[in-house]
């Protein structure tokens, strides 16, 4: 079944594509837009104070997670309580992260909620420790015995697909041991993306550039996708040189970042027994590398027309 690990991964790239497509569109400062515009997180929970009672409810209720050891492939009853009480945790995990991840994007240079996305994120590599036994525990049987308990029990039926698809990634499932190692690493192997975030995002200096109403203006993200929609060619150049420019000033630090990110992505592979990262990368979406290969390929071959394309935009 899908780990909290596996989850949690899923949670970061939704809120990840959510915000590139909100700093696609950001033209105004948080301060300029309206509260009726604004995220209502309170719909979550309705205080920080809240959130720590949620969390703390949460923390008390993992350690039941061993009460289920031994007993999967016992019985149809038995698995579905299993699934069921893990997708019940995982929901309250996904509450309490998108709560801290998108308190910390209002403000990138506030720790406060940095620091509570990763306390829940430790809480989450704590928990896959503890629950690594369940992967490998329901791949000690045959897919015909788990298959039998779906149609058994028709509550089972909401959570063929992922059973269907564990199985699907049995080869490159662990014991429980190796599996609870690599839970507790996930920690570790994160810290290059998450410090690339943090630096981007929160402490890489703004260059300046001054635009031709005469206005000098700082360019970060939301800067950049602003000006870059100017009607004056000259804002757009200079918008467009100043910020990619500035990631030259900074090279050596973001290619050590980049150098732990592409050392985690293989150690995952390589101790997942995949033939390489990239196969490692799109196994979960099951994606053979032959259709990445074959996207490539297809983009380098026609390349000449994409730059006419460029040459007639640039008369």
């Amino acid at each position: 079944m899908e780990t909290m690990k596996q989850h949690l991964k899923g949670i970061l790239t939704g809120i990840f594509a959510l915000s590139l497509i909100m700093g696609a569109h950001a033209e105004k400062s948080r301060e300029e837009i309206a509260d009726n515009y604004k995220w209502n997180l309170a719909d979550l929970y309705e205080s920080n104070e809240a959130w720590t009672s949620a969390k703390e409810s949460l923390v008390q209720k993992l350690d039941e997670v061993e009460t289920f050891k031994g007993t999967l492939t016992e019985s149809a009853e038995q698995l579905l309580a299993c699934l069921s009480w893990e997708s019940d945790v995982q929901k309250e995990a996904t509450n309490l992260y998108i709560y801290a991840s998108m308190n910390s994007d209002l403000d990138t240079r506030d720790m406060k909620y940095s620091g509570m996305k990763k306390e829940l994120q430790q809480i989450f590599s704590d928990f896959g420790a503890k629950s690594a036994f369940i992967s490998p525990e329901i791949l000690t049987a045959d897919w015909d015995l788990i298959d039998g308990f779906i149609k058994a029990e028709p509550k089972l039926e909401d959570f063929r697909m992922g059973l269907d698809d564990l199985f699907r990634k049995k080869q490159h499932t662990l014991s429980e041991k190796e599996e609870r190692i690599m839970a507790l690493a996930s920690g570790v192997t994160r810290v290059p993306q998450s410090t690339y975030s943090t630096f981007s995002n929160a402490e890489m200096p703004k260059p300046e550039v001054t635009l031709s109403t005469g206005e000098t203006v700082s360019i970060g993200k939301a800067e950049y996708a602003k000006y870059r929609a100017s009607s004056n060619r000259e804002d757009r150049t200079k918008v467009f040189e100043a910020y990619w420019n500035n990631y030259e000033n900074y090279k050596a630090s973001i290619g050590e970042m980049l150098y732990g990110n592409v050392k985690a992505g293989l150690f995952r592979a390589k101790a997942r027994h995949y033939d390489s990262a990239l196969e490692a990368s799109l196994f979960s979406n099951n994606i053979p590398t032959e259709v990445y290969h074959s996207l490539i390929k297809g983009v380098n071959e026609n390349l000449d027309a994409f730059h006419r394309y460029l040459k007639l935009k640039s008369v």
